[in-house]
Formats: structure tokens, C-alpha cells, sequence
């Protein structure tokens, strides 16, 4: 694996454990303030999103003073999506019902883009850049990520009972996930026939 690679795991790992300890520790602090489990799982996310992007962000200030160049690009990136792995399992775990399927869409989306970064480290490390994390690889990606996450809040906003059925929550991402191996098993294809 390359020296990148290696820094980039981890930074990744310390921002997950870190922020997955604060913010359990907060959840059990809390929990005995709040007596309805409803409030207590909605209150809980508004933490779960202050702790965590106070935690990105006094991270991300510390990495800009320790790091420089493209090893900050891959530390920076490395702890964003530690800390959004983290905070989607937190969601998952903790939070109201209406909130799962956000969680679990947050963690396996942190856990795609890292593991891109990381097999291009180990396959392919003289290619290995900030870019690898594939956080930024197109136009329609982000505004495909944007529509998304539109539906889901004008959904929650409209339809709160609807992110309740687990089975109407797991269709839209497992068709997402479907249509992205067979692209990324196209794509492959198509690689190995131009070399």
C-alpha cells in the first residue's frame, strides 16, 4: 500500500473511533433528560449533527496545520468520511425510525467512496491522488446526489410515516447500489479491453 494510502486509512479510522466514541458518550449522557423515546430519538439526531461537524471542522483546522499539499487533500478527505461513517452508524443505532434509512445511506456511502480510495492504493498506488476518493467525479454524480437528498427531506417533510416501512426505505438504495455495480462492472469491461 502506498505511504498516501496509509495515512489516508488512518486518518480515516482515528476520525470514525473518535467521533463514534463522542457521540455515543453524548447519547448516553443525555438519554436520561428526555423521558419520550420519539423526542429523545429527534433531539438526538440535531446532536448527532452539531457534535459532528464541530468535530469535522476542528479536525479538518488541525489537519491544515499539521499537513500540507496532497497529503492534506487525502487527510482532509480522510476525515470527512470517517466522521460521516460514524455519524451514519450513530444515526442508525440511536436515532428515531424516521432516520434509518438516512443512516444507513450516509454509512455505506462513506464506506464506498473510502474503499475506492483505498483499492486504488493498493491496486494501483502510483495513480493514487486526492481524486481516487471519487468524492467529485462528475457533474451528474453530484447532482444525482442532490436530487436525493432533496427527495429524502421533502419526503420525511411530507411523508414521515413512509421512512418508517423498511422495505419502501431499502428499495430506492438497492436499486441505486444495483445499477452502480453493473456501471462499475461495465466500466471495468471496458478497460480491460482497451489494454
Amino acid at each position: 500500500m502506498h505511504l498516501h494510502g496509509k495515512i489516508g486509512c488512518f486518518s480515516f479510522v482515528v476520525a470514525f473511533l473518535l467521533n463514534l466514541i463522542i457521540l455515543v458518550a453524548t447519547f448516553h449522557l443525555h438519554s436520561p433528560e428526555l423521558s419520550h423515546r420519539e423526542e429523545k430519538s429527534t433531539i438526538g439526531f440535531h446532536y448527532a449533527t452539531v457534535i459532528s461537524f464541530v468535530f469535522l471542522i476542528i479536525s479538518c483546522l488541525l489537519s491544515r496545520i499539521c499537513c500540507q499539499g496532497q497529503i492534506y487533500e487525502i487527510v482532509w478527505r480522510s476525515i470527512l468520511l470517517g466522521s460521516c461513517q460514524a455519524f451514519g452508524i450513530t444515526v442508525t443505532s440511536y436515532c428515531s425510525t424516521n432516520y434509518l434509512s438516512l443512516g444507513w445511506y450516509i454509512s455505506v456511502m462513506s464506506f464506498f467512496h473510502f474503499s475506492e480510495f483505498v483499492v486504488t492504493s493498493v491496486i494501483r498506488p502510483q495513480n493514487l491522488t486526492s481524486e481516487s476518493f471519487l468524492l467529485n467525479h462528475s457533474k451528474a454524480y453530484g447532482i444525482a446526489a442532490l436530487v436525493s437528498w432533496v427527495e429524502y427531506w421533502t419526503e420525511l417533510w411530507l411523508f414521515p410515516g413512509l421512512k418508517k416501512s423498511y422495505w419502501i426505505s431499502g428499495i430506492g438504495p438497492s436499486v441505486k447500489n444495483i445499477t452502480n455495480l453493473s456501471l462499475e462492472a461495465f466500466t471495468v469491461c471496458a478497460v480491460i479491453r482497451v489494454m
